[in-house]
Protein backbone atom coordinates (compact mmCIF):
# COMPACT_ATOMS: atom_id res chain seq x y z
CA UNK A 1 0.00 0.00 0.00
CA UNK A 2 1.06 3.54 -0.66
CA UNK A 3 1.10 6.43 1.82
CA UNK A 4 -2.29 7.81 0.76
CA UNK A 5 -3.93 4.40 1.10
CA UNK A 6 -2.51 3.91 4.59
CA UNK A 7 -3.51 7.42 5.65
CA UNK A 8 -7.07 7.01 4.41
CA UNK A 9 -7.41 3.58 6.03
CA UNK A 10 -6.22 4.86 9.42
CA UNK A 11 -8.44 7.92 9.22
CA UNK A 12 -11.46 5.78 8.34
CA UNK A 13 -10.77 3.15 11.01
CA UNK A 14 -10.45 5.71 13.81
CA UNK A 15 -13.09 8.16 12.50
CA UNK A 16 -10.64 11.00 11.99
CA UNK A 17 -11.58 13.89 9.72
CA UNK A 18 -9.30 15.70 7.32
CA UNK A 19 -10.13 18.94 9.12
CA UNK A 20 -8.90 17.48 12.43
CA UNK A 21 -5.64 16.28 10.87
CA UNK A 22 -5.12 19.59 9.09
CA UNK A 23 -5.71 21.67 12.22
CA UNK A 24 -3.50 19.53 14.45
CA UNK A 25 -0.70 18.96 11.94
CA UNK A 26 -0.51 22.50 10.56
CA UNK A 27 -0.80 21.15 7.02
CA UNK A 28 -3.29 22.96 4.82
CA UNK A 29 -6.49 21.18 3.91
CA UNK A 30 -5.63 21.45 0.22
CA UNK A 31 -2.20 19.82 0.69
CA UNK A 32 -3.72 17.11 2.87
CA UNK A 33 -6.36 16.50 0.22
CA UNK A 34 -3.67 15.99 -2.43
CA UNK A 35 -1.82 13.58 -0.11
CA UNK A 36 -5.04 11.64 0.52
CA UNK A 37 -5.78 11.39 -3.22
CA UNK A 38 -2.24 10.24 -3.99
CA UNK A 39 -1.63 13.27 -6.18
CA UNK A 40 1.35 14.21 -4.02
CA UNK A 41 3.47 12.47 -1.43
CA UNK A 42 4.49 14.45 1.64
CA UNK A 43 8.13 14.96 2.46
CA UNK A 44 9.45 13.36 5.64
CA UNK A 45 8.71 16.44 7.75
CA UNK A 46 5.10 16.66 6.60
CA UNK A 47 4.60 12.92 7.08
CA UNK A 48 5.88 13.26 10.65
CA UNK A 49 3.41 16.09 11.32
CA UNK A 50 0.58 13.97 9.91
CA UNK A 51 1.67 10.93 11.94
CA UNK A 52 1.86 12.96 15.14
CA UNK A 53 -1.58 14.48 14.53
CA UNK A 54 -3.13 11.10 13.76
CA UNK A 55 -1.70 9.47 16.88
CA UNK A 56 -2.82 12.37 19.07
CA UNK A 57 -6.31 12.30 17.56
CA UNK A 58 -6.60 8.56 18.14
CA UNK A 59 -5.63 9.10 21.78
CA UNK A 60 -8.06 12.03 22.13
CA UNK A 61 -10.85 9.77 20.92
CA UNK A 62 -10.06 7.39 23.78
CA UNK A 63 -8.62 4.60 21.66
CA UNK A 64 -5.97 2.45 23.30
CA UNK A 65 -3.48 1.19 20.71
CA UNK A 66 -1.37 -1.86 21.30
CA UNK A 67 2.35 -1.47 20.68
CA UNK A 68 1.89 -3.49 17.49
CA UNK A 69 -0.91 -1.22 16.23
CA UNK A 70 1.08 1.90 17.04
CA UNK A 71 4.18 0.54 15.29
CA UNK A 72 2.10 -0.42 12.27
CA UNK A 73 0.68 3.10 12.00
CA UNK A 74 4.13 4.65 12.50
CA UNK A 75 5.64 2.47 9.77
CA UNK A 76 2.78 3.17 7.37
CA UNK A 77 2.86 6.94 7.79
CA UNK A 78 6.59 7.56 8.15
CA UNK A 79 8.42 8.50 4.99
CA UNK A 80 12.14 8.70 4.67
CA UNK A 81 13.84 11.16 2.38
CA UNK A 82 14.97 9.33 -0.70
CA UNK A 83 18.67 8.71 -1.11
CA UNK A 84 18.49 10.35 -4.52
CA UNK A 85 16.92 13.47 -3.10
CA UNK A 86 19.27 14.00 -0.22
CA UNK A 87 22.52 13.01 -1.90
CA UNK A 88 22.17 13.91 -5.55
CA UNK A 89 19.70 16.74 -6.02
CA UNK A 90 22.29 19.54 -6.05
CA UNK A 91 24.46 17.59 -8.50
CA UNK A 92 21.51 17.06 -10.83
CA UNK A 93 20.62 20.76 -10.75
CA UNK A 94 24.16 21.81 -11.53
CA UNK A 95 24.59 19.26 -14.34
CA UNK A 96 21.34 20.36 -15.95
CA UNK A 97 22.39 23.98 -15.51
CA UNK A 98 19.15 24.89 -13.78
CA UNK A 99 19.04 28.03 -11.70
Amino acid sequence: MEFHEHLNAVMKKYHISAKEVSELSGISTSALSRYRKGERTPDSTASQHILSAVLRLIAQKGEKLSEEEQLSIRNALTLKESVFHTQHFDLLISKLNIS
